[in-house]
């Protein structure tokens, strides 16, 4: 049985087509239906929503989170109207999106994006359960220390997880992954953990895990951590083990379906945003690998697969 978190809150709001195939995140049981936007916002991915800082307040924009995956973006980029005023992306989706005319140039310079931070995923666990920090191998030992285990609900980072968790290097991880053995030995990896796992998809489950204690270890973009212990009431017993992070530049670009009008002054706003994370120390762990990514994107459909148990063996 596979498991992943629902919060009650979305149960009503319940999408009643039915279809098999479900694209990119469209493939869970439960698919929240989407309110109508009446103002465009500002779309950040997982884990950094509340940690933007906004040094313009005057000309803010309405903040909101996105899935972060690739079949959003293409459906939100060729939508005849407007959806988002800009969008937090990462560098593989920025060069894509500049490829196929997305997104405005910045500046009147050739680029299409400008820098908007770093995105931090990072391993937790549940001080007041285990003695010590865990690593990836021991994220894997369930024998030893009994419980779920929380994870990304997609393949970049979680393959990368899978293979550290089975005794590769931090630095020849992207190596073995870009292998047809290694892309195997990830899933056969995962395979072994599958029944514990409780899979999130957003920051807000992520964040339900841990409030919620629902596994022992988990997971999670570091801003939710240090969000969760900062609580004045009931602070969280989830603290991050620091030697286990991944670091993704982020990009902001601003799609061309918004009226010409409105760039430079969403422009401004954007450049007067910053990301913050907690000022941690150099932002230390690996490097998520965009060129790996961008070059092999079919392995999120297989992970897809692999999820819901159609992959082909």
């Amino acid at each position: 049985m596979i498991a992943f978190f629902s919060p009650s809150s979305a149960s009503g709001h319940v999408d009643n087509h039915k279809k098999r195939h479900f694209t990119a995140h469209k493939r869970y049981k439960n698919h929240v239906r989407r309110k109508k936007q009446t103002t465009l916002s500002l779309a950040l991915p997982p884990g950094v929503v509340a940690t933007v800082k906004d040094t313009n307040q005057a000309d803010s924009l309405p903040i909101g989170e996105w899935d972060g995956l690739d079949e959003t973006l293409k459906n939100k980029m060729t939508s005849a109207s407007p959806y988002w005023a800009a969008v937090t992306l990462n560098q593989a989706q920025l060069e894509y999106g500049c490829s196929q005319h997305w997104f405005y140039t910045i500046d009147a310079a050739s680029t299409c994006g400008l820098p908007a931070g770093e995105g931090i995923l990072t391993l937790a666990w549940d001080k007041s359960r285990l003695p010590s920090p865990p690593n990836w191998q021991d994220f894997w030992d369930v024998a030893r220390q009994p419980g779920r285990r929380g994870l990304y609900l997609g393949a970049r980072t979680t393959l990368e997880i899978a293979l550290l968790a089975d005794g590769v290097s931090p630095d020849n991880v992207y190596n073995v992954l870009a292998t047809p053995a290694g892309v195997d030995r990830a899933f056969h990896k995962l395979d072994l953990l599958k029944p514990y796992i409780i899979w999130w998809r957003t920051p807000s489950e992520a964040q339900q895990i841990i409030s919620q204690s629902s596994a022992l270890m988990t997971s999670a973009p570091l801003n939710i951590i240090l969000a969760n212990n900062k609580k004045s009431v009931h602070p969280s017993t989830f603290v991050e083990e620091k030697n286990n992070r991944f670091v993704a530049k982020l990009y902001w670009a601003i799609p061309k379906n918004v009226n010409q009008d409105d760039e430079k002054k969403i422009e401004a706003v954007v450049k007067s945003l910053s990301i913050d994370n907690g000022n941690v120390e150099n932002s230390q762990g690996i490097s998520v690998d965009e060129n790996f990514w961008k070059n092999n994107t079919a392995l999120q459909e297989r992970f897809l697969n692999w999820f819901d148990g159609t992959e082909k063996k």
